[in-house]
Protein backbone atom coordinates (compact mmCIF):
# COMPACT_ATOMS: atom_id res chain seq x y z
CA UNK A 1 0.00 0.00 0.00
CA UNK A 2 1.50 3.26 -1.06
CA UNK A 3 -0.45 5.34 1.44
CA UNK A 4 1.66 4.92 4.52
CA UNK A 5 4.55 7.16 3.47
CA UNK A 6 2.32 10.18 2.90
CA UNK A 7 0.08 9.66 5.91
CA UNK A 8 2.87 9.13 8.44
CA UNK A 9 4.32 12.51 7.51
CA UNK A 10 1.29 14.75 6.98
CA UNK A 11 3.56 17.77 6.61
CA UNK A 12 4.62 16.29 3.27
CA UNK A 13 1.09 16.83 1.95
CA UNK A 14 0.82 20.51 2.83
CA UNK A 15 0.69 22.44 -0.42
CA UNK A 16 0.77 19.29 -2.56
CA UNK A 17 -2.80 18.90 -3.76
CA UNK A 18 -1.86 16.17 -6.24
CA UNK A 19 -0.34 13.98 -3.52
CA UNK A 20 -3.27 14.70 -1.20
CA UNK A 21 -5.68 13.68 -3.97
CA UNK A 22 -3.77 10.41 -4.37
CA UNK A 23 -4.04 9.74 -0.64
CA UNK A 24 -7.82 10.23 -0.81
CA UNK A 25 -8.10 8.07 -3.95
CA UNK A 26 -6.04 5.26 -2.49
CA UNK A 27 -7.78 5.29 0.88
CA UNK A 28 -11.18 5.14 -0.83
CA UNK A 29 -10.01 2.31 -3.08
CA UNK A 30 -8.46 0.24 -0.28
CA UNK A 31 -11.45 0.72 2.02
CA UNK A 32 -13.81 -0.43 -0.72
CA UNK A 33 -11.61 -3.31 -1.92
CA UNK A 34 -11.05 -4.81 1.51
CA UNK A 35 -14.79 -5.39 1.86
CA UNK A 36 -14.57 -7.98 -0.93
CA UNK A 37 -14.92 -11.65 0.14
CA UNK A 38 -11.39 -12.59 -0.93
CA UNK A 39 -10.07 -10.37 1.87
CA UNK A 40 -12.17 -12.00 4.56
CA UNK A 41 -9.04 -13.13 6.39
CA UNK A 42 -8.00 -9.52 7.08
CA UNK A 43 -8.14 -8.65 10.78
CA UNK A 44 -11.73 -7.73 11.69
CA UNK A 45 -10.75 -4.29 13.06
CA UNK A 46 -8.99 -3.20 9.87
CA UNK A 47 -11.98 -2.30 7.69
CA UNK A 48 -13.81 -0.37 10.45
CA UNK A 49 -10.62 1.64 11.07
CA UNK A 50 -10.31 2.40 7.38
CA UNK A 51 -13.97 3.41 7.27
CA UNK A 52 -13.39 5.80 10.19
CA UNK A 53 -10.35 7.26 8.42
CA UNK A 54 -12.32 7.63 5.21
CA UNK A 55 -15.14 9.38 7.08
CA UNK A 56 -12.63 11.77 8.67
CA UNK A 57 -11.07 12.64 5.30
CA UNK A 58 -14.47 13.05 3.71
CA UNK A 59 -15.55 15.37 6.51
CA UNK A 60 -12.33 17.39 6.21
CA UNK A 61 -12.88 17.88 2.48
CA UNK A 62 -16.67 18.10 2.40
CA UNK A 63 -17.18 14.89 0.42
CA UNK A 64 -20.72 13.54 0.91
CA UNK A 65 -20.74 10.39 3.05
CA UNK A 66 -23.29 8.75 0.73
CA UNK A 67 -21.07 8.62 -2.35
CA UNK A 68 -19.71 5.21 -3.37
CA UNK A 69 -16.02 4.72 -2.69
CA UNK A 70 -15.36 3.85 -6.34
CA UNK A 71 -16.82 7.18 -7.46
CA UNK A 72 -14.71 9.13 -4.99
CA UNK A 73 -11.57 7.14 -5.75
CA UNK A 74 -11.93 7.64 -9.50
CA UNK A 75 -12.58 11.38 -9.17
CA UNK A 76 -9.58 11.99 -6.93
CA UNK A 77 -7.28 9.76 -9.00
CA UNK A 78 -8.24 11.71 -12.13
CA UNK A 79 -7.78 15.02 -10.30
CA UNK A 80 -4.30 13.92 -9.19
CA UNK A 81 -3.42 12.89 -12.74
CA UNK A 82 -4.54 16.24 -14.10
CA UNK A 83 -2.69 18.19 -11.42
CA UNK A 84 0.48 16.24 -12.16
CA UNK A 85 0.06 17.37 -15.78
CA UNK A 86 -0.27 20.98 -14.61
CA UNK A 87 -4.01 21.21 -15.31
CA UNK A 88 -5.62 22.57 -12.13
CA UNK A 89 -8.76 23.60 -14.03
CA UNK A 90 -9.15 20.03 -15.28
CA UNK A 91 -8.45 18.73 -11.77
CA UNK A 92 -11.26 20.86 -10.40
CA UNK A 93 -13.57 19.57 -13.14
CA UNK A 94 -12.64 15.98 -12.22
CA UNK A 95 -13.73 16.66 -8.63
CA UNK A 96 -17.15 18.06 -9.63
CA UNK A 97 -19.01 14.73 -9.11
CA UNK A 98 -17.87 14.48 -5.49
CA UNK A 99 -18.23 18.03 -4.17
CA UNK A 100 -21.81 17.74 -2.98
CA UNK A 101 -22.75 20.94 -4.78
CA UNK A 102 -19.82 23.01 -3.53
CA UNK A 103 -17.60 24.70 -6.10
CA UNK A 104 -14.93 22.20 -7.22
CA UNK A 105 -12.29 24.91 -6.78
CA UNK A 106 -13.13 24.96 -3.05
CA UNK A 107 -12.39 21.23 -2.76
CA UNK A 108 -9.15 21.73 -4.68
CA UNK A 109 -8.20 24.47 -2.21
CA UNK A 110 -8.98 22.03 0.60
CA UNK A 111 -6.56 19.54 -0.94
CA UNK A 112 -3.86 22.22 -1.02
CA UNK A 113 -4.20 22.60 2.75
CA UNK A 114 -5.01 19.02 3.70
CA UNK A 115 -3.39 17.58 6.79
CA UNK A 116 -4.89 14.11 7.24
CA UNK A 117 -6.41 13.49 10.66
CA UNK A 118 -4.25 11.15 12.82
CA UNK A 119 -6.78 8.34 12.38
CA UNK A 120 -5.76 8.12 8.72
CA UNK A 121 -2.16 7.17 9.52
CA UNK A 122 -3.35 4.77 12.24
CA UNK A 123 -5.83 3.05 9.92
CA UNK A 124 -3.32 2.76 7.09
CA UNK A 125 -0.71 1.28 9.43
CA UNK A 126 -3.30 -1.21 10.67
CA UNK A 127 -4.24 -2.15 7.11
CA UNK A 128 -0.61 -2.57 6.09
CA UNK A 129 0.04 -4.79 9.09
CA UNK A 130 -3.05 -6.90 8.38
CA UNK A 131 -2.09 -7.15 4.72
CA UNK A 132 1.43 -8.35 5.52
CA UNK A 133 0.17 -10.84 8.09
CA UNK A 134 -2.32 -12.19 5.55
CA UNK A 135 0.36 -12.57 2.88
CA UNK A 136 3.04 -13.98 5.18
CA UNK A 137 3.62 -17.69 4.82
CA UNK A 138 2.32 -19.64 7.77
CA UNK A 139 4.42 -22.29 9.44
CA UNK A 140 2.81 -25.65 9.96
Amino acid sequence: MALHHSTRRPDRLAGDAAEAALVVARLEYITTALREPQYGAIEPVTVPRLEQARAALRAALGIPATLPGATVSAAFAEAARRMAAGDRTGAAEALAPVTGGRPPAAMLAGLDQLVPPPIVADAVASAEHAWHVRLSPTEE
